[in-house]
């Protein structure tokens, strides 16, 4: 999650403000995942970002695949259908 958002901030996407911001990337288990077409979900702030997953497939080639946590099977919900960070 930080190296996530430290490659956003020295790349240039996003501009730190005032207030911190938490960006996740999460695995969505199988079947879900659309047979592998939808592998990823965006969250910034505990909110779902909704970007087209050619994107997300950048910003994952950037922060390195192994840095994005895998999907749990005791809950598979939990990362992409909400957040592991809670926002306020």
């Amino acid at each position: 999650m930080i190296i996530g958002s430290l490659c956003l901030l020295f790349s240039g996407c996003f501009k730190p403000s005032l207030e911190q911001q938490v960006i996740e990337i999460n695995s969505i288990p199988p079947p879900f995942d659309v047979n592998g077409r939808f592998p990823y979900v965006v969250w910034v702030n505990g909110k779902r970002v909704d970007m087209p997953q050619k994107d997300i497939l950048v910003l994952v080639e950037k922060i390195g695949k192994e840095n994005i946590k895998p999907s749990n099977n005791k809950d598979i919900h939990i990362g992409w259908l909400t957040p592991h960070a809670k926002s306020d």
